[in-house]
């Protein structure tokens, strides 16, 4: 939370488009009260985390094709879209020979809501 009074206190609060993942995975908090968008990442590992962050108040979920694989990361894009969660993709684990594939995705998908 101090990040975000410092934010808001030097008037860049508007500015932020989301937060990832502020807490550890283990820390269950509820965040809908946060005054940014905040968003899950290594805590979505299947989409019945990704029910449950929604619930915890998370506006948003990472999908990481490659590190969660295609088949789970659209099961949690589903899960999100359920929940009319905003989503994106940031998969750092992308290999060269990866590259075409990965990338379709990203192109399928709607722009980030908001």
């Amino acid at each position: 939370m101090r990040l975000i009074d410092f934010i808001d206190k030097i008037g860049a609060l508007d500015r932020v488009i989301i937060m990832e993942e502020p807490f550890p995975e283990e820390l269950e908090v509820d965040v809908s009260d946060f005054p940014v968008r905040i968003v899950a990442d290594e805590s979505a590992h299947t989409q019945k985390d990704t029910l449950k962050r929604s619930q915890m108040g998370y506006r948003g979920v990472a999908l990481k094709p490659i590190a969660k694989t295609l088949s789970m990361t659209l099961k949690i894009l589903n899960e999100a879209e359920k929940n009319n969660m905003d989503y994106f993709c940031a998969d750092l684990t992308l290999r060269l020979h990866c590259l075409s594939g990965t990338r379709m995705l990203p192109a399928a998908l709607n722009l980030c809501r908001g």
